[in-house]
């Protein structure tokens, strides 16, 4: 296990796409806080004046390069005959998969590290202090962790078992995107009111007060139990 270990994580920072990983996410931080900047200084009255809700926001793009990270770094295993190797070798199935399962998480929690670090050192020095309070903003912070740890262990899991790394990284990246999109779709429904209407209209040149009324769309008892279950269960609304 040791030596699987020393080589995997050897081949990790030898690999070109753990890289490219690490500067799109410092990359898409910068780009994040210095957009904010610009708002600030083009329509102060209607920007956000602070880099609090950046924090997670590259945690919905994260996804996606986990995705191709995984599948391409695991799938080139298969296709230099790397774990045919091990196996030869007397590694047992089991070890493989965990080696790669703890290189692959360690990868991971750097990434979304250096996306969080380029938030708060960028979004420090040119919008100022963070309005969240820090005991909020580190209890987040641990979610969104393990919730990496989630995501990492299931893109681990797809590429393990798709050989191929071109279709694993498909795969992934289609898992990625109905997460994202679907935990979207799942948090509009919870968020739609229980109550329409309260407000006046103008109809032919004359105001009008609509009653508050029943929402149809909104979802009570046993359905929004099921939904708010599945948003939480999910690692796509991080």
């Amino acid at each position: 296990m040791k030596k699987l270990l020393s080589a995997n994580f050897s081949r990790l920072f030898h690999s070109k796409i753990y890289w490219l990983g690490m500067i799109f996410m410092f990359g898409f931080a910068a780009f994040a806080v210095a957009s904010r900047f610009r708002d600030k200084l083009v329509a102060p009255d209607y920007a956000y004046p602070t880099a609090d809700g950046l924090w997670f926001v590259g945690g919905m793009y994260f996804a996606i390069v986990l995705a191709v990270f995984i599948s391409i770094w695991v799938g080139t295993d298969y296709s230099d005959g790397t774990i045919r190797n091990k196996l030869s070798v007397g590694h047992t199935r089991a070890e493989i998969y965990f080696s790669n399962w703890i290189v692959c998480t360690v990868a991971s929690l750097m990434m979304h590290v250096i996306y969080i670090l380029t938030v708060w050192g960028a979004g420090y020095l040119l919008l100022g202090k963070f309005e969240t309070p820090a005991k909020t903003l580190a209890l987040c912070t641990l979610a969104s962790l393990v919730t990496v740890i989630a995501m990492s262990s299931l893109f681990l899991l797809l590429a393990m078992l798709i050989h191929n790394k071109a279709t694993g990284a498909v795969v992934s990246m289609i898992l990625a995107l109905v997460l994202l999109f679907g935990a979207m779709t799942v948090m509009q429904m919870l968020s739609a009111p229980e109550l329409v209407g309260g407000f006046t209209v103008s109809v032919n040149g004359e105001m009008r007060y609509i009653e508050r009324q029943p929402n149809p769309d909104y979802l009570s008892g046993i359905k929004r139990e099921i939904f708010q279950f599945i948003l939480d269960f999910q690692p796509g609304d991080r």
